[in-house]
Formats: C-alpha cells, sequence, structure tokens
C-alpha cells in the first residue's frame, strides 16, 4: 500500500506501476536522447517520492493539473534526480543545447550538474 507523508492510503503500489507503465506505453521513455527505464523509474516515485508528499499537496495538484509543478519544487526535485540515477542511459550523439529544452529537462539537468 502507498501512503502520503500524513499516512493517507492512496492505493496498492502494484496498481500505481501499472498505471505509470502502462501511461507512458513503453519499456522505456526517450526524451531528446535520454532513455529511462518506466518501470524502474515508476517505481522509484512510488518508492521515494510519494511517501514524501501530503495528501492534500497531491490533491490539489491532479485537481489543479499541477503534479508536474509539485514534482519540481526543491527537494521533490532532488528526490526525482535521485530516481532517475542509474535509470537512464544517454545516446552517444546527444548534445544538449538549452535552446531545444523544455523547462523541465534544464531544471534536472542543472541539479544534476
Amino acid at each position: 500500500m502507498i501512503e502520503s507523508k500524513d499516512g493517507v492510503a492512496l492505493g496498492k503500489r502494484s496498481d500505481f506501476i501499472e498505471s505509470c507503465t502502462n501511461g507512458s506505453r513503453e519499456k522505456t521513455m526517450n526524451i531528446k536522447g535520454m532513455e529511462f527505464n518506466t518501470k524502474d523509474y515508476c517505481s522509484c516515485v512510488c518508492d521515494k517520492l510519494i511517501p514524501n508528499l501530503y495528501y492534500r499537496d497531491i490533491n490539489n495538484a491532479i485537481e489543479d493539473d499541477e503534479l508536474v509543478a509539485l514534482f519540481l519544487k526543491d527537494n521533490n526535485l532532488n528526490i526525482i534526480i535521485e530516481c532517475l540515477d542509474g535509470n537512464y542511459s544517454i545516446d552517444e550523439t546527444y548534445e544538449f543545447k538549452s535552446d531545444e529544452q523544455s523547462e523541465i529537462t534544464m531544471e534536472v539537468a542543472k541539479r544534476q550538474c
């Protein structure tokens, strides 16, 4: 069972991971040359990020369609970076050009450095 930081039960871990991985429809996610193992990423978000968020914040973010913004808050982003560590590979032809990157990608890259 997944629980928020304040102890609210959010559902079964297996259901969350299945929903997360099915949402991507691929075993890996490829974002501009960076390939992430979807199941490992979803598992890590489930195990490391969700238990550090309050139910009220999760619920409000979902209602306001701001879940990504919630994930990008300072401490949350650090947890996501930890989740990505070891769960991605970078294509050898990858070039990081700031004018081609989304705001989210740029923020993650800055924090990772």
